[in-house]
């Protein structure tokens, strides 16, 4: 991380690396950095004109945080509504019990 071949020293120059006492974190960074160098370079040598690679980075930024224009929608499964013909209480004796969450909604 910082200047062992050419690549790591490109890597290097527009790195999002920040200090952190994760090392999971300092890991995750370098291989985002990896992953966008990477797809500078397929970028690069596909194109006549292609753009410098601060330009490029900040295009990918602002494409992965932009907001979708396609509402999302959640797919409503099966819930249970109220309680069920199986629900009951049973008493265990000597233990403190606490109050059943559907119980306690609907007093009887």
């Amino acid at each position: 991380m910082g200047g062992v071949d050419s690549s790591d020293k490109s890597i290097y120059h527009l790195s999002c690396t920040r200090q952190s006492k994760k090392y999971w974190k300092k890991i995750f960074f370098n291989m985002l950095d990896i992953a966008m160098f990477n797809a500078y370079i397929l970028y690069f040598q596909n194109l006549d004109k292609p753009m410098a690679r601060d330009g490029f980075v900040d295009s990918v930024v602002q494409e992965l945080v932009r907001k979708e224009t396609i509402p999302y929608t959640l797919v409503a499964g099966p819930h249970q509504v109220g309680p069920s013909k199986k629900h009951a209480i049973v008493h265990l004796e000597g233990k403190k019990e606490r109050v059943c969450i559907i119980c306690a909604k609907n007093p009887t």
